[in-house]
């Protein structure tokens, strides 16, 4: 009996698993006699058209990028500027205290 009560575990994932792969054959099935009886549709747009787009969009994704890294570069160089400027202020600040407590 306690064979039976061990093997409920996997005798019920190997049930689930079962009627899950049937329900999905049956939906697949389903599916396929469905889309079997509808009318094919010709694209209605130009290939040419579709490479021109894309192109396009590439072009201004690559404008708006190179914007963005300018902007980017602009902004680290005043940041380093300001950093510079205020790391000499504090250089001549910390010299002139140690001259005075030095007396240098």
């Amino acid at each position: 009996m306690t064979d039976n009560k061990a093997n409920l575990p996997s005798d019920f994932v190997k049930q689930s698993q079962d009627a899950m792969r049937t329900a999905f054959d049956s939906w697949s099935k389903t599916i396929k006699d469905v889309t079997g009886h509808l009318p094919t549709v010709q694209p209605t747009t130009d290939p040419k058209d579709v490479i021109d787009q894309v192109f396009d969009f590439a072009v201004k994704l690559l404008d708006v990028q190179r914007e963005f890294a300018k902007n980017v570069v602009a902004t680290s160089a005043s940041v380093g500027e300001h950093l510079g400027d205020v790391t000499e202020k504090a250089t001549a600040a910390t010299r002139s205290a140690a001259s005075k407590v030095t007396g240098n």
